[in-house]
């Protein structure tokens, strides 16, 4: 079977869950022992049939109307939020990425460039580099409180 819809945008259409009808996403590969695309929607990643895809518009140019322009921006964000989740370390998301973005930054323009740089580095390595369960499994915090 050719696999004409990989590397490009679908529209999920005729499945049991009205949730997925309409929505686009993209063909990421064929799956030929279970016959299906893996097709990623959002951040999620599904297996779906060839006949529940149609081929999607693709984005690009200048959106003709407001519909299109919001639809564009839902799936560039959501896109994004995506690659985003595949790079950050478990646990980790899109939004607690933002928030510590936001707070260097104030704190940058609070305490200096050094200091934040400073402090950044010191919490990125206790977090980033296992500080809390060394801390925990030492008998600190609530769980060693005698």
């Amino acid at each position: 079977m050719s696999e004409p819809y990989i590397g490009k945008r679908v529209e999920i259409t005729g499945t049991s869950r009205d949730d997925l009808n309409g929505k686009k996403g993209q063909a990421l590969a064929f799956d030929t022992d279970r016959g299906r695309y893996l097709v990623r929607v959002g951040g999620d990643s599904l297996f779906l049939k060839p006949s529940n895809l149609l081929p999607a518009k693709e984005l690009g140019g200048m959106p003709t109307n407001v519909d299109e322009a919001k639809e564009m921006a839902q799936e560039y964000a959501s896109e994004l939020s995506a690659k985003l989740k595949m790079a950050l370390p478990p646990g980790i998301e899109p939004r607690d990425l933002a928030f510590a973005v936001a707070g260097l930054a104030l704190l940058w323009k609070t305490a200096g460039f050094v200091r934040a740089f400073a402090i950044a580095a010191v919490l990125a390595t206790y977090f980033l580099g296992g500080g809390v369960d060394a801390y925990t499994a030492a008998g600190g915090g609530i769980a060693g409180a005698r």
